[in-house]
């Protein structure tokens, strides 16, 4: 659980783009990087609830991950 912010670190990759959705698909972050391995996001301003983070690596994966918003 996350309450104000969120940190993501790739120690195999790199990525190239992540979003963050609600479960019922409303984009609420989205992002392009060049290249980087590492991001902060501020969620502050979400609301309390449930979010997948998808992540765009740089060789085409495509990671989810379930974020819940405290």
């Amino acid at each position: 659980p996350s309450t104000n912010s969120i940190s993501i670190t790739m120690k195999n990759s790199r990525f190239k783009s992540i979003s963050i959705n609600t479960i019922n698909g409303k984009k609420m972050f989205q992002s392009n990087y060049d290249n980087k391995n590492n991001c902060m996001i501020d969620i502050s301003n979400f609301i309390s609830g449930v979010y997948i983070i998808k992540i765009l690596t740089c060789d085409g994966q495509i990671i989810s991950k379930k974020l819940i918003k405290i």
